[in-house]
Protein backbone atom coordinates (compact mmCIF):
# COMPACT_ATOMS: atom_id res chain seq x y z
CA UNK A 1 0.00 0.00 0.00
CA UNK A 2 1.51 3.93 -1.10
CA UNK A 3 1.07 6.74 0.43
CA UNK A 4 3.35 9.90 -0.02
CA UNK A 5 2.55 12.85 1.48
CA UNK A 6 1.39 16.50 0.28
CA UNK A 7 4.65 18.54 0.35
CA UNK A 8 6.89 15.40 -1.50
CA UNK A 9 4.37 15.04 -4.40
CA UNK A 10 4.56 19.46 -4.49
CA UNK A 11 8.22 19.38 -4.28
CA UNK A 12 8.56 16.53 -7.33
CA UNK A 13 5.82 18.58 -9.08
CA UNK A 14 7.63 22.12 -8.80
CA UNK A 15 11.08 20.96 -9.59
CA UNK A 16 9.58 18.81 -13.10
CA UNK A 17 8.40 21.54 -14.82
CA UNK A 18 5.03 21.88 -13.04
CA UNK A 19 3.41 25.37 -11.88
CA UNK A 20 1.32 25.95 -8.95
CA UNK A 21 -2.17 27.92 -9.13
CA UNK A 22 -3.85 27.98 -5.84
CA UNK A 23 -7.95 28.29 -5.99
CA UNK A 24 -10.40 26.75 -3.53
CA UNK A 25 -7.49 23.25 -4.71
CA UNK A 26 -4.00 23.84 -5.48
CA UNK A 27 -3.50 22.86 -9.12
CA UNK A 28 -0.59 21.92 -10.74
CA UNK A 29 -0.15 22.11 -14.31
CA UNK A 30 2.92 21.18 -16.63
CA UNK A 31 4.95 23.41 -18.81
CA UNK A 32 7.05 22.21 -21.20
CA UNK A 33 9.72 24.99 -23.13
CA UNK A 34 8.07 27.69 -21.48
CA UNK A 35 4.59 26.54 -23.32
CA UNK A 36 1.20 25.14 -20.57
CA UNK A 37 0.39 22.01 -21.80
CA UNK A 38 -3.05 20.14 -20.85
CA UNK A 39 -1.60 17.88 -18.39
CA UNK A 40 -2.67 19.09 -15.00
CA UNK A 41 -3.60 17.82 -11.38
CA UNK A 42 -4.86 19.42 -8.02
CA UNK A 43 -4.12 18.48 -4.88
CA UNK A 44 -6.61 19.43 -1.81
CA UNK A 45 -5.37 21.67 1.04
CA UNK A 46 -6.53 19.58 3.73
CA UNK A 47 -4.81 16.41 2.47
CA UNK A 48 -1.67 16.10 4.53
CA UNK A 49 -1.24 12.13 2.77
CA UNK A 50 -2.13 10.74 -0.10
CA UNK A 51 -3.09 6.72 -0.07
CA UNK A 52 -3.47 4.17 -2.95
CA UNK A 53 -6.74 5.76 -4.35
CA UNK A 54 -6.10 9.86 -4.23
CA UNK A 55 -2.66 8.54 -5.67
CA UNK A 56 -4.55 6.85 -8.53
CA UNK A 57 -6.29 9.70 -9.25
CA UNK A 58 -3.41 11.87 -9.14
CA UNK A 59 -1.62 9.10 -11.75
CA UNK A 60 -4.61 9.43 -14.07
CA UNK A 61 -4.85 13.11 -14.12
CA UNK A 62 -1.32 13.48 -15.23
CA UNK A 63 -1.36 10.41 -17.86
CA UNK A 64 1.36 8.48 -16.16
CA UNK A 65 1.74 4.71 -17.64
CA UNK A 66 1.53 3.42 -13.56
CA UNK A 67 1.31 4.34 -10.06
CA UNK A 68 4.39 2.69 -9.42
CA UNK A 69 5.96 5.40 -12.13
CA UNK A 70 3.74 8.04 -9.71
CA UNK A 71 6.38 6.73 -7.08
CA UNK A 72 9.18 6.43 -8.86
CA UNK A 73 8.48 10.11 -10.64
CA UNK A 74 8.03 11.56 -6.77
CA UNK A 75 11.33 9.26 -5.39
CA UNK A 76 13.25 11.23 -8.36
CA UNK A 77 13.99 7.58 -9.93
CA UNK A 78 12.29 8.88 -13.16
CA UNK A 79 12.92 12.38 -14.09
CA UNK A 80 10.96 14.65 -16.48
CA UNK A 81 12.48 13.46 -19.60
CA UNK A 82 11.13 9.95 -18.72
CA UNK A 83 7.62 11.48 -18.28
CA UNK A 84 7.83 13.64 -20.98
CA UNK A 85 8.49 11.33 -23.16
CA UNK A 86 5.82 8.91 -22.61
CA UNK A 87 3.06 11.70 -23.06
CA UNK A 88 5.11 11.91 -26.10
CA UNK A 89 4.68 8.41 -26.79
CA UNK A 90 1.30 8.27 -25.98
CA UNK A 91 0.20 11.18 -28.06
CA UNK A 92 -1.06 12.75 -24.86
CA UNK A 93 1.06 16.25 -25.81
CA UNK A 94 2.63 17.20 -29.32
CA UNK A 95 5.02 19.52 -30.05
CA UNK A 96 5.12 21.25 -34.03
Amino acid sequence: MAELKGREINNALLSKGFRKHENDHTYYVLYIRGKRTSIRTKLSHGSREYNDTLLSLIKRQLRMPSLQFLLDYVDCKADKEDYVTHLIEKEEIRFS
